[in-house]
């Protein structure tokens, strides 16, 4: 199997579910994005409504919050956010991962996908999902990690972690 061949059934995994990961039943999930792609969004999208939250002085982070109707960027062909600019955890999804003290952890997130059993016998797509994620939080600001270390303090999840 190579990574172009995980991509395409990665993609049609993706394709057959129709969205669970994005129309959440609670209304209480929060979607942390750089201001990268803050910036990037809000360019296609200047009504689209991106808050900055904070902790505490040391970290921020722009987030969006899914209602229970779903994501605000999904539509009825999936998102609708160009795949240059949707949130880094949407597209990694259901990978997901922590930073504690600078480490990234990988975990896969159990709660929400009806395709977790296919989709975790995609080795080299997590694999490249990984390294993407560890090349794009390079770019992030001290309080962008910050925040996102805490959002994962106060985040509980169904996880399995993943060596990386």
């Amino acid at each position: 199997m190579t990574l172009s061949d995980d991509l395409e059934k990665f993609k049609k995994i993706c394709a057959k579910c129709k969205g669970h990961c994005c129309i959440r039943k609670t209304g209480k999930e929060v979607i942390p994005i750089s201001n990268k792609e803050a910036k990037a969004i809000l360019k296609l999208y200047p009504n689209k409504k991106i808050e900055l939250l904070n902790f505490n002085t040391d970290s921020r982070m722009h987030c969006f919050y899914v209602p229970k109707k779903g994501c605000p960027f999904f539509g009825s062909k999936g998102c609708i956010l160009p795949e240059d600019i949707q949130p880094l955890n949407c597209l990694i999804y259901p990978l997901a991962f922590s930073i504690k003290k600078d480490k990234i952890e990988f975990f896969i997130d159990k709660s929400n996908c009806p395709y977790i059993k296919e989709i975790v016998q995609l080795k080299d797509w997590r694999d490249y999902a990984m390294n993407q994620t560890k090349e794009e939080i390079k770019n992030w600001t001290v309080e962008e990690k910050n925040f996102f270390s805490e959002l994962t303090k106060i985040t509980k999840k169904t996880n399995s972690k993943i060596k990386s």
